[in-house]
């Protein structure tokens, strides 16, 4: 499987090294630093490489991905987080 990892921040990172790891093609982008990415495609240790968000996005099996939002309430004075499918509307 080709995977576009689109944000290589922590969990980013981690997920595109675990995919790595167990066979399949990563594409690392979106970091602070291109040294980062560069970085990170090395310590995975399998078919990983760093580029840019176009790169990840043409190169992924799959197109579909989701984001993060965080909420707070006045109510209950608790933050919230929704994952949204962002294929969807």
């Amino acid at each position: 499987m080709r995977v576009g990892i689109l944000g290589s921040g922590l969990m980013g990172g981690k997920l595109g090294t675990i995919f790595a790891r167990a066979g399949h093609e990563v594409v690392f982008s979106y970091a602070r630093s291109k040294q980062k990415l560069k970085r990170l495609a090395r310590e995975a240790q399998g078919n990983a490489r760093p580029g840019t968000p176009g790169d990840a996005a043409r190169d992924a099996d799959d197109s579909s991905g989701s984001r993060i939002r965080w909420e707070t309430s006045e109510f209950d004075g608790r933050a919230g987080c929704e994952s949204r499918d962002t294929n969807s509307a």
